[in-house]
């Protein structure tokens, strides 16, 4: 420190860790500096440097006491840079200590060949070992807390531009030497001759749980070769060890490549990798170049193989890399990935054969090619001329609007190929091309990466990435995908126009009424691939960390008659969506909503929704003049049947309110049940289920009756299309009900939009209507009064003072509907069918149980039950109830009445066949209309079948009756002349036997009451049993355990 620069200086006399000091304190050039000397008489240094240094003094002070020869006499402190420095710097020794920067650092010479010592740490034996092999003694000792100061910071003038190698740098204890070749053994002048070497380091690093040593070469040149960034590593950790050989090297007969070689062989895995790397494609043979590529072998748990190649004919490129695990026979693809340069059969013919000649480009029908990007500056032609990586970068990520797709400058390569320059973004392993006039675009390619990993010059990371330009026929289709973690999703797709006639393709017309066409911001990426104006049907969605863009807009129309369109916007503070639907021309539904949300101040919404149907009315009263028309050629035809329909519907119509009716009768059941004496409660229970039974099959009955009458009408419907066939009656039937569903009430356009921001809030109705056969036009504007009030109400009052006057003077009642609407079941006519199959089984069943209960009781007591009269009424007034049904089913749906129609029509379609006609749109018709007029009729027969079965049941109880008088007279007889009374227990087991054989415990209670599987009859049996101190046999009861088995829904 020289005097005259001080501005202040002040000297003091003391100690330091207990040892004298002098020290001198200064102020200089604004910064506070201070110096001294120390002297330590003989204190070990480990004390020295922990006063010094806490951190330090833990970490290395014990190795600077083993390896020092001798603790140094005296010490120099300064303070400079930021750091306190403690210095030892004589010709024969070197030690530098320095605090600072939130670290601690320790640098001293030492000789590893002086007096050997038995308790010696490995460190200092693993030092003594290599001097040995390398022939050094000399080494430095580097140990450090934290990382803020440098080794570089700490090395005697000469040595401090060294720096530790990048995988030695994570060491905090370190031996560094250099390798001197200047001697005269053979294997220094091989090294010497070579390789030019003169010299190599050596380091020797300790970190937790290992150690790891390092032979790295410096860069060197010869007559043949030159090497750079090559090193010999040696690890150990535990029982763990590895090896590892990284370098590239260039020789002299193939200067443009570079051969990188990476080698890592240790007890869990090795893998070797060897690289070529080209500054641009190098002649292979013939036509063809190679430009860079990889070769790997390795073994992690499976064996792992990998390459990846360049490979060039002409003006193509072809990129490929793959890695593959093996397990067993099984292979694991864990990378695949291509990119190839635009393609198409003329452009391969040329680059194959290496001509072309005429006619070639008549083949030109498919071609594949790169994305190219819109709205972007081309690249200036000086920078294509001589392509720097810094400056192609730079050019790109300032244009582009996305970070999933910026370069980083540190892992780029360009080079010229074709007239332009080809981009490889080694992130990412992603190619681009710059053409001759400065356009880029993604080429044509696939990745996908199950791993992550590295392989050659490229990092390898989990994704997928598809990019591609097709071309076929003309039609030109753009994709691109992209999914990789920690960059999110982007997706863009693009169909352009299309008009085959049949199918039309092309953006939506949203937008256009209002002239409000919201543009796609100049600075989105969707700008960047689309370009400033959409010609197709276009997909976009951009999903990252911090910000969400969604774009989708298309019109797709079909025959003319079905039409959709939809643009869909998410972007930078707006969402908008409109949606418009057209069908057969005669229903129209649009839909407008735009949001801004950049702002609260500035924020808003509107809305418009409109639904058209005015084309609906014009269709239907063409439809009535068709009709008309129809009626004048087909009178006379099949005039029977058309009456029958029409009586049968308005009959159906009303047989759904008979739903209701048959349900109170059954809860009737239900109470009749509970208000029985407890102890004919079970006698009760089995009579009100057998009579619910019966009210259950009344209700498939209405179903039926339902079906078969529907069926018959949508015959007699699909029949007026077919001229000549069908009869005046049923054209007048279809023409009433487009008649009356018109002149009733519909709504023919319903308008709706709103719009409201902070300062403004609007909202306007209108709304077109038919009723009582006259079109009324309603429009209104709600203002915010109206919105807080009740809008809905105003519109309804409105609406029918519109009406008042019309009704006014309408008749009472003129109006009232007689259909009331219920909630009821829907099947098909298969299901209908064997509905009432069961509903057969179902009546003889029940009249069995009903017969054998009362048999069992007259039989054992000689007279009846005082209720049996009754019982046996009300099970034939619910077998009333079945019949009426079934009846009116058979009459609303008598198809019969079409027969003669339906014969005539079987014929013509078998006249139409013998000629060779098949398929065309009357046949199927035609046809249409016979097999539905089949499928009513099976629904017809089965009615009629179930109509026989119901009678039959209801005449087996009328003489059961009867017979039932005559005997009890002759028992009670018999009674009196044996004088024996009866059992109940008998009756009740007897009874409960009868149960089960009626009613299989398995037979299913979905459609129909299953009296055995009822807990409730269960639990009035055993409580007259215990009334009379009866029980039931062993036989009842395993019957009974079986009953609970399953799923049962239960009607008592």
């Amino acid at each position: 420190m020289k005097q005259e620069q001080i501005s202040f200086a002040l000297a003091a006399e003391g100690e330091v860790a207990r040892c004298p000091a002098r020290i001198v304190l200064g102020y200089q050039d604004g910064g506070l500096l201070w110096a001294g000397e120390i002297r330590t008489e003989n204190r070990p240094f480990s004390q020295i440097l922990t006063a010094f240094s806490k951190e330090a003094g833990e970490r290395c002070g014990s190795y600077a006491d083993e390896l020092l020869p001798a603790s140094p006499q005296a010490l120099i402190l300064s303070y400079e840079k930021d750091m306190s420095v403690l210095a030892v710097t004589d010709e024969n020794a070197w030690l530098k200590a320095a605090a600072g920067r939130g670290s601690a650092a320790v640098v001293f010479a030492f000789d590893a060949g002086k007096e050997e010592k038995e308790d010696a740490s490995g460190l200092l034996q693993a030092a003594r070992g290599l001097g040995d092999m390398f022939g050094i003694r000399r080494f430095y000792f580097f140990g450090r807390y934290k990382t803020g100061i440098l080794l570089r910071e700490l090395l005697p003038p000469g040595e401090e531009n060294q720096a530790l190698p990048a995988r030695i740098d994570s060491c905090s204890l370190l031996l560094w030497s250099r390798l001197s070749f200047e001697g005269d053994s053979a294997f220094a002048a091989a090294v010497r001759t070579l390789f030019g070497l003169k010299q190599a380091e050596l380091f020797i690093g300790a970190e937790d749980g290992g150690c790891m040593g390092m032979v790295s070469i410096p860069a060197f040149k010869t007559t043949f070769m030159e090497s750079r960034d090559l090193y010999i590593l040696a690890v150990l950790k535990g029982r763990q060890a590895a090896l590892e050989l990284h370098g590239s090297f260039r020789f002299a007969f193939l200067p443009e490549v570079v051969f990188s070689v990476a080698c890592a062989v240790g007890t869990a895995r090795f893998n070797i990798e060897a690289m070529a790397e080209m500054k641009e494609p190098q002649p292979l043979f013939g036509p063809f170049s190679i430009g860079d590529t990889c070769l790997s072998v390795g073994f992690d748990g499976e064996p792992t193989f990998a390459l990846f190649a360049n490979l060039y004919l002409r003006k193509l490129h072809l990129f490929g890399a793959v890695m593959l695990g093996v397990t067993g026979p099984v292979v694991n693809p864990k990378l695949l990935s291509a990119a190839v340069s635009d393609l198409s059969i003329p452009v391969l013919v040329e680059n194959v054969l290496g001509f072309t000649f005429p006619g070639l480009e008549t083949i030109d029908f498919i071609r594949l090619s790169g994305l190219p990007f819109q709205e972007m500056e081309p690249f200036k032609r000086e920078t294509l001329e001589d392509p720097q990586v810094s400056a192609l970068a730079g050019a790109f990520n300032r244009q582009i609007h996305d970070a999933s797709l910026a370069l980083d400058e540190s892992q780029v390569k360009a080079y010229p190929f074709g007239g332009g320059v080809s981009l490889v973004d080694q992130k990412r392993m992603r190619h681009y091309y710059i053409r001759e006039n400065g356009c880029i675009q993604l080429a044509a390619q696939f990745y996908y990466a199950g791993v992550d990993t590295n392989l050659g010059n490229f990092t390898i990371q989990k994704g997928v990435f598809i990019c591609s330009v097709i071309e076929l026929f003309g039609v030109r289709m753009e994709t691109l995908f992209s999914l990789r973690e920690g960059e999110g999703v982007l997706a863009y797709a693009c169909i352009p126009a299309i008009d085959l006639g049949f199918l039309k393709l092309g953006p939506s017309q949203a937008g256009q009424e209002t002239k409000d066409t919201f543009p796609i911001p100049v600075d989105s990426l969707l700008c960047q691939f689309m370009g400033n104006q959409q010609k197709g049907v276009v997909f976009f969605l951009s999903a990252g960390k911090r910000d969400v863009t969604f774009y989708l807009d298309g019109r797709v129309e079909l025959l003319s008659f079905l039409f959709f369109e939809t643009r869909v916007i998410f972007c930078k503070g707006f969402v908008s969506i409109d949606v418009g639907f057209r069908w057969l021309k005669i229903f129209d539904v649009s839909f407008h909503l735009k949001v801004d949300y950049r702002s609260f101040q500035t924020g808003g919404f509107e809305f418009k929704l409109v639904i058209d149907a005015s084309s609906l009315a014009e269709k239907l009263k063409s439809v009535q003049e068709n009709i008309n028309k129809a009626i004048e050629r087909c009178r006379q035809k099949i005039t029977q049947a058309a009456k029958e329909i029409d009586r049968a519907q308005s009959h159906v119509n009303g047989l759904y309110g008979q739903i209701d009716s048959l349900n109170r009768r059954i809860d009737q059941c239900k109470r009749d049940i509970s208000n029985a004496k407890w102890w004919k409660r079970a006698f009760v229970a089995i009579a009100k289920g057998v009579e619910i039974g019966a009210y259950e099959v009344a209700k498939a009955g209405i179903y039926a009756a339902i079906g078969v009458a529907t069926a018959a009408l949508q015959v007699a419907k699909k029949a007026v299309q077919l001229a000549g066939v069908v009869g005046e009656s049923v054209m007048k039937a279809v023409n009433a009900v487009i008649q009356g569903a018109m002149s009733f009430f519909y709504i023919n356009r319903l308008e709706l939009y709103g719009k409201a921001s902070v300062s403004e809030k609007t909202f306007r109705a209108s709304v077109e209507f038919v009723a009582l056969g006259k079109t009324y036009r309603y429009e209104t504007t709600f203002n915010r009064g109206d919105l807080e009030a009740d809008a809905a109400q105003t519109v309804s009052e409105d609406m029918n003072g519109r009406l008042k006057n019309d009704l006014d003077h309408m008749e009472d009642g003129a109006f009232r509907s007689n259909r009331t609407r219920y909630k009821h079941e829907n099947y098909t006519i298969a299901q209908q069918c064997k509905r009432l199959q069961g509903a057969r089984g179902q009546l003889t069943s029940l009249t069995e149980l009903l017969k054998a209960m009362e048999e069992a009781y007259i039989e054992e007591f000689h007279e009846p039950m005082a209720d049996f009269d009754q019982i046996n009424r009300e099970y034939l007034n619910a077998l009333d109830c079945v019949s009426g049904i079934l009846k009116t089913g058979g009459q609303a749906g008598d198809v019969g009445a079409l027969s003669q129609a339906m014969g005539g029509l079987k014929r013509s379609v078998k006249a139409r066949e013998k000629k060779g006609v098949f398929r065309d749109d009357q046949m199927q018709e035609m046809k249409s209309v016979i097999r539905e007029y089949d499928e009513a009729k099976l629904l017809f027969d089965q009615v009629k079948e179930s109509m026989a079965a119901g009678e039959k049941q209801r005449s087996r109880v009328l003489a059961y009756a009867g017979l039932q008088r005559k005997k009890t007279g002759e028992m009670k007889n018999r009674q009196l002349m044996a004088g024996s009374p009866g059992s109940m227990e008998r009756v009740l087991n007897r009874t409960e036997e009868a149960l089960y054989k009626s009613f299989p415990v398995d037979r299913s209670g979905k459609d129909y009451i299953n009296p055995s599987r009822e807990q409730a009859i269960h639990q009035y049996l055993d409580e007259a049993r215990q009334e009379f101190h009866a029980s039931p046999s062993q036989g009842l009861q395993v019957m009974r355990s079986r009953s609970r088995k399953g799923m049962y829904e239960k009607r008592l």
